[in-house]
């Protein structure tokens, strides 16, 4: 009996070990997540569909006698933008997004090449017709044959134009893991295969400093640096599906209109084997020659002028009530 005694309790010993060393050896939440910010780092995926609406948005109440603004920022609502991101082998990049916002399409349609931008002039068209349907005629903004010119052409924007194209380079994506590497395990958590981190302000403003660390215009990026103080952003990895859904909030402290405003961005990487085609040099026209093309802002400017003396606070009333 005493034998069998011992035998039981070496085999619970060594049963218990085993288990010790599977559960030490088990990869943890902070671990996982990780793998999928290296994994995104390096592209793996040369294809992502993505999709960000707002999911809520509050406007302070009576704290600016802008009506326009207010009224545009109503429509914000309910806001989706949807499209698909692919990056060949020679690291050419094609975007192409469409947004719905008051019944138009604004689509966009960007090509990326390493040193160049290319906008299809299809934005134009859903540019115009998004300010018809704010009333604002786009005979008034260019000539219907001027349009005909360039459609069916690719813009070349400069770096400034094209929001200032940021590349993450491999020392970037070496820094961005660190401070993620950094961060307290406690704060990431795992629920049927999804790992979630909330990213405070202050870590925000970090990884932002790290991304816009070669910025031209320093002001500018301390002045968005500071703004994310008042951003909150909750990042969710699918460990299966290798997908991500990020919700990030934003309540600024002084704001003359916005209160709070929440946005929800899925983004699905896949493989593919397409190639991005780069527009012929006959199919490029310089930025500002269609920026000539157009009447000015003058023409935006007293039409904005004109609507904020029409609309009423009655009107504004209607809207927001």
């Amino acid at each position: 009996m005493e034998r069998r005694k011992e035998m039981i309790k070496k085999r619970v010993i060594v049963l218990a070990g085993i288990l010790f060393f599977l559960v030490g050896c088990a990869k943890q939440p902070k671990d996982k997540f990780i793998e999928g910010v290296a994994d995104a780092a390096k592209n793996r995926a040369p294809q992502v569909d993505f999709q960000a609406k707002v999911t809520s948005l509050s406007l302070s109440d009576g704290t600016s006698s802008d009506l326009l603004t207010n009224l545009m920022l109503a429509q914000l609502n309910d806001l989706e933008l949807s499209g698909t991101s692919v990056t060949d082998k020679q690291g050419h990049t094609n975007l192409v997004t469409s947004v719905d916002l008051l019944g138009q399409t604004l689509a966009v349609d960007l090509t990326l090449s390493k040193q160049k931008a290319y906008l299809s002039t299809s934005f134009v068209d859903s540019y115009l017709g998004f300010l018809s349907a704010m009333g604002l005629p786009a005979e008034l903004l260019i000539a219907k044959e001027d349009l005909q010119d360039i459609s069916g052409k690719y813009i070349e924007l400069s770096g400034a134009e094209a929001g200032g194209k940021k590349t993450i380079s491999a020392k970037d994506a070496k820094e961005l893991l660190s401070i993620v590497t950094e961060m307290d395990k406690t704060d990431f958590t795992e629920k049927d295969g999804r790992i979630t981190k909330t990213f405070s302000g202050k870590e925000l403003k970090q990884i932002a400093a790290l991304l816009w660390s070669d910025s031209a215009d320093s002001k500018e990026t301390a002045r968005w640096a500071q703004t994310l103080l008042d951003v909150s952003c909750r990042v969710t990895y699918h460990t299966d599906k290798k997908d991500w859904r990020i919700l990030m909030t934003y309540e600024p402290r002084k704001h003359e209109v916005l209160s709070s405003l929440a946005v929800q961005i899925d983004l699905v990487p896949k493989a593919h084997k397409k190639i991005v085609t780069l527009p012929k040099e006959s199919q490029i026209i310089p930025f500002g020659e269609v920026e000539d093309l157009f009447s000015g802002t003058q023409v935006i400017n007293d039409y904005m002028d004109e609507s904020e003396t029409v609309v009423t606070n009655e009107d504004q009333e209607s809207v927001f009530n």
